[in-house]
C-alpha cells in the first residue's frame, strides 16, 4: 500500500478547517466588496445574475437596478453557480443519507414523491399569478427548488430522530 505523504495527511486532518475557511473567506470577500464596491459586486453581480431575474419573473418583464438591467430567466454566471450548488448539495445529501442510514429503495422514493410534485405545481401556480408579491419570489426557481430541498431534509432528519426516539426497535413498514 503507498504511503500517504504529508500534504496528503494536513488536508484529512483538516479538511473541516480548510472547508470552514474557504467558506469564511468567501463570505468575508463578498461582505467587503459589497461595502468598497457595491455598485460591482451587488449592482453588476447579485442584481444581476441572482436577484433581478427573479424580480422580472415575478413582474413578467424586465427590471432595472441602479442602471442595471435584469431579464427574466437564468444567464450563464446563474447557471453555473447553481450547478455547482446542485453538486455540493447532492453530495452532502449523500453523506447525510449514508449517516443517518436511510436505505433508498421503493419506499423512499414513494416517500418523496410529495416534496417532487410540490415544486412543479407551486410553480405553475405562481405563473398564473395565484401568489401575490412577495410572496411570489419563493415560487420562482431556483428559490422554491432551494425551499423544496430545505423542507425534505428537515423532515427527513426529523423523521429519522423521531424514530430513533420513539420506535424502541419496532420497524413501521
Amino acid at each position: 500500500m503507498k504511503g500517504i505523504t504529508l500534504k496528503e495527511k494536513f488536508i484529512e486532518e483538516n479538511k473541516y478547517k480548510i472547508i470552514l475557511f474557504v467558506l469564511i473567506s468567501i463570505v468575508l470577500i463578498i461582505a467587503l466588496g459589497l461595502i468598497f464596491a457595491p455598485h460591482l459586486f451587488y449592482d453588476q453581480w447579485i442584481w444581476k445574475h441572482y436577484i433581478g431575474p427573479v424580480v422580472a419573473d415575478a413582474v413578467g418583464h424586465n427590471v432595472e437596478h441602479n442602471g442595471v438591467v435584469a431579464n427574466e430567466g437564468y444567464t450563464l454566471v446563474s447557471e453555473i453557480t447553481y450547478g455547482i450548488i446542485l453538486v455540493l448539495a447532492l453530495y452532502f445529501i449523500y453523506k447525510l443519507l449514508k449517516k443517518l442510514n436511510v436505505k433508498i429503495d421503493g419506499y423512499f422514493c414513494i416517500a418523496l414523491l410529495p416534496y417532487i410534485l410540490f415544486g412543479p405545481v407551486s410553480r405553475v401556480l405562481e405563473d398564473s399569478n395565484f401568489f401575490k408579491i412577495p410572496i411570489t419570489y419563493l415560487f420562482i426557481s431556483p428559490l422554491i427548488y432551494f425551499l423544496i430541498g430545505f423542507y425534505t431534509i428537515f423532515v427527513l432528519v426529523l423523521g429519522k430522530y423521531m424514530e430513533k426516539r420513539f420506535s424502541r426497535g419496532k420497524s413501521f413498514l
